[in-house]
């Protein structure tokens, strides 16, 4: 079986990242949840847009919208992703269950996106 190493980075950063044991003693699940979910987004989202512009012109003809969705990532996920950080931050000063639901939202926007980079990714491994 042939395995293709466009398609494992993504996959690797999240086993990397989801850890072997549990979680140290004191820390609050729902602040390394949303610090994983951050990192895993930043290197699938780079991962995606590098493997999308190395093939923009197969992309483009082939995909329109891939290319599509490339572009609004890379406009939209620097904001969704300080977006995350921020409200990571004010989760961790004020634990609120206000700020925890805000926090959960913008965690849901980079998991959409993250669905479909991966599923993206998948395409263009096809095409190449």
């Amino acid at each position: 079986m042939k395995t293709n190493p466009k398609l494992s980075i993504p996959i690797l950063a999240l086993f990397l990242l989801s850890g072997c044991g549990a979680m140290p003693v004191g820390s609050d699940p729902v602040v390394v949840d949303a610090e994983k979910a951050t990192t895993i987004f930043l290197e699938t989202t780079n991962t995606f847009l590098k493997l999308e512009y190395d093939n923009q012109a197969l992309v483009k003809s082939k995909l329109p919208q891939v290319h599509a969705f490339a572009n609004t990532l890379r406009v939209n996920a620097p904001k969704w992703i300080q977006t995350a950080r921020d409200l990571t931050k004010a989760y961790k000063q004020n634990r609120t269950p206000e700020n925890k639901a805000s926090l959960q939202t913008a965690l849901a926007v980079l998991n959409q996106a993250l669905n479909s980079a991966n599923t993206y990714i998948g395409k263009i491994n096809n095409l190449t």
